[in-house]
């Protein structure tokens, strides 16, 4: 999976469109984060909602850390809460033990 930062207007305060400019995305891709992104965003917290949108525009960890007044180990930490919370929100990580922290049974198979 490849990840890259969302342009982000700060004094509109919107997203811009600009992934509809990234040609290597297929356009069913692209309408399905434009439909998802905003629905996931609406699940988290709004401390985690503003870290999300700061990491996505390309703040730095240490910048958010101050900003939120936590340390830059925690937003690490938010950042892979984050990514799976992400993956969670499209049933990636459903059932999955080393996510949940249960064994698979023997005759279960997980693609990782």
């Amino acid at each position: 999976m490849h990840i890259d930062r969302l342009d982000y207007c700060a004094k509109c305060g919107e997203w811009f469109d600009f992934v509809v400019e990234d040609r290597r995305t297929p356009v069913p891709e692209q309408a399905a984060f434009r439909c998802d992104f905003p629905g996931w965003l609406d699940t988290l917290s709004p401390q985690k909602r503003q870290i999300a949108e700061k990491l996505a525009v390309g703040d730095t960890t240490s910048e958010i850390a101050q900003e939120c007044k936590v340390s830059p180990g925690r937003i690490s930490q938010i950042r892979r809460e984050l990514e799976n919370s992400w993956r969670e929100f499209h049933g990636e990580l459903k059932d999955c033990p080393q996510t949940t922290g249960e064994q698979p049974d023997d005759n279960s198979a997980y693609l990782l």
